[in-house]
């Protein structure tokens, strides 16, 4: 081709994608301010369940001096590391003991995982998915629920996609400096719930490094080095269990509380292998039905590519978000809850899928059917905040109505873009 001509194209090709992204630099900035005014109004939300006893923990801890040998009334805390009880204490001491204090550094790095979504997403994708992942996961049901109501689990999750995200850069670029960043990564996953972090973040990168056949790359040295900072990081508070416990400390952390759980030795038993599947569909909304249908149509085409040999980056978030589900299926413990550290996975999945679909899908059924389900999800939402307004408390629907106002506006733009229109 001429090059006068390339550079023609070039500029055609420059100018059509500042076009088609135009509208969500101005749409998703407003749309973010929006979301960003109803999470610190959930400041305000009165601490409930298990936050009121981090938050005594957090007290305490500050007011001991006690930062490695956790302590509630006085007697020996096992059952959650110490890196969220840290920074909250953290938190007292810089700010002062309120329930915005105690709120304010789990709302911090919730920012910041919302940010590594982004930039995994982008990564694997395009910059619209991006911002679209974003939007989809921080106008969800349960990421502003637990953000806001505070539990370790959204902490988690953050450190969980902030370690893949370095790792996949890592694997790509096989640069020193983001293997380092995604072991520490991992470190702060562990020291938030135990081993479960390090855990999703291998089914993620297996299933993404198996698809692709890049089986070399599994016997890189540099992740020894990633396993020597990881080991660093754990060590003080190992000791610090075993001062407290003896040997049952760090057996519990590494496998009494995993297969406790499992087996059904700690809670109550729940045979249920569909529990998970149902509740996807409180804690996504308002994009549960987008979610499931995008989970359904990228397995199928992960199969498909396997067996055709052709690498799809859905890999990377499937086996993150599948292989946990199956083996939290089959576990005798079960909540809604352990959904949350893979949601950044669903909300990548998904919009993805729903990209595809809107933009790229030549079926006009499927683009249609894709906005009946958002009305029919839309529908569900106005009913539940009607039953909140009636029967509910005065706070909490004026919060919920705000964050269901802001995802059924954030639903139209996405919704009636496409060539199909």
């Amino acid at each position: 081709m001429n090059p006068i001509n390339q550079i023609k194209t070039l500029g055609s090709s420059l100018s059509s994608l500042n076009k088609d992204l135009r509208w969500p630099r101005v749409t998703i900035s407003l749309l973010l301010l929006a979301t960003l005014i109803v999470y610190i109004t959930g400041f305000f939300i009165e601490l409930l369940g298990d936050s009121v006893l981090y938050g005594a923990i957090s007290r305490e801890m500050l007011s001991t001096g006690q930062w490695l040998e956790i302590t509630r009334h006085g007697e020996p805390y096992l059952q959650k590391p110490p890196l969220f009880f840290w920074l909250t204490a953290t938190s007292f001491q810089l700010f002062g003991i309120s329930e915005v204090s105690f709120k304010l550094p789990n709302f911090l790095v919730t920012l910041f995982g919302l940010y590594a979504v982004f930039q995994l997403s982008k990564r694997l994708y395009d910059e619209r998915t991006g911002w679209l992942s974003v939007l989809l996961l921080g106008i969800s049901t349960a990421w502003f629920y637990y953000s806001n109501v505070v539990h370790t689990d959204s902490m988690l999750a953050v450190f969980i996609i902030l370690t893949v995200w370095q790792s996949v850069i890592f694997i790509d670029t096989r640069r020193l400096l983001h293997l380092i960043l995604a072991a520490i990564s991992v470190g702060l996953a562990l020291l938030t719930k135990g081993p479960v972090g390090l855990a999703i973040v291998v089914f993620a990168l297996s299933a993404y490094l198996a698809h692709q056949r890049r089986w070399k790359v599994f016997l890189w040295w540099e992740w020894w080095l990633g396993a020597a900072i990881i080991v660093l990081m754990l060590l003080p508070y190992l000791w610090a269990l075993h001062n407290q416990f003896g040997w049952d400390g760090p057996l519990f952390y590494f496998w009494y509380n995993i297969v406790g759980r499992i087996s059904g030795e700690m809670q109550k038993n729940n045979t249920d292998l569909s529990y998970y599947l149902k509740e996807i569909i409180p804690i996504y909304l308002p994009w549960s039905l987008l979610a499931l249908t995008a989970l359904g149509t990228r397995l199928v085409q992960l199969f498909q590519g396997f067996y055709k040999k052709t690498s799809l980056p859905e890999a990377l978030t499937l086996g993150g978000f599948v292989i946990y589900v199956i083996i939290i299926s089959h576990a005798s413990s079960k909540s809604p809850h352990f959904l949350l550290e893979i949601l950044p996975f669903l909300a990548i999945l998904t919009a993805s899928w729903l990209i595809e679909v809107l933009d790229k899908s030549e079926k006009r059924w499927l683009y249609w059917a894709t906005i009946a389900m958002q009305v029919v999800m839309a529908t569900i939402l106005w009913i539940l905040i009607g039953l909140f307004l009636r029967y509910g408390s005065p706070s909490l629907p004026l919060l919920i109505t705000l964050v269901i106002l802001a995802a059924v506006t954030i639903a139209m733009p996405f919704l009636t873009r496409s060539r199909l229109t």
